[in-house]
């Protein structure tokens, strides 16, 4: 028996945005976190403090986290979204010069000179 196409389109095949979330869990792995938009304003190269008082060196923002990442510190699951920043005395400790590495490559940067990173809540840090 031949079926012919009827010109309706398949529900897994619309656009993701028009199906309901706990439809999305059929798509495939990790496709609920499409629909997530970060609540984090930093970028990497932002200059960031930390809220009530802060003194000292600003952080540089190296990396953001995605919403989906289980960031903790100290063994307790943080709430909100997280950034991984550096100070900048650790970062002139490295041989090259940091600003001008774009900051999309900050984190490799980092990496490769074993410069330390720092988990924050975005939520905790302001704007230098």
């Amino acid at each position: 028996m031949d079926e012919k196409y009827s010109g309706e389109t398949p529900a897994k095949l619309e656009p993701i945005s028009l199906n309901p979330m706990n439809e999305l869990i059929d798509i495939g792995p990790n496709t609920a976190h499409l629909n997530q938009m970060p609540e984090n304003p930093s970028v990497p190269g932002d200059r960031v403090v930390k809220k009530e008082g802060h003194r000292g060196d600003p952080a540089i923002v190296i990396e953001v986290l995605p919403p989906e990442a289980e960031t903790s510190i100290y063994g307790n699951a943080m709430e909100d979204e997280a950034v991984n920043v550096a100070f900048q005395p650790h970062l002139e400790e490295g041989p090259g010069d940091w600003e001008t590495i774009h900051a999309a490559k900050l984190a490799s940067y980092c990496d490769d000179q074993d410069i330390q990173l720092y988990s924050y809540k975005h939520s905790n840090l302001e704007f230098a």
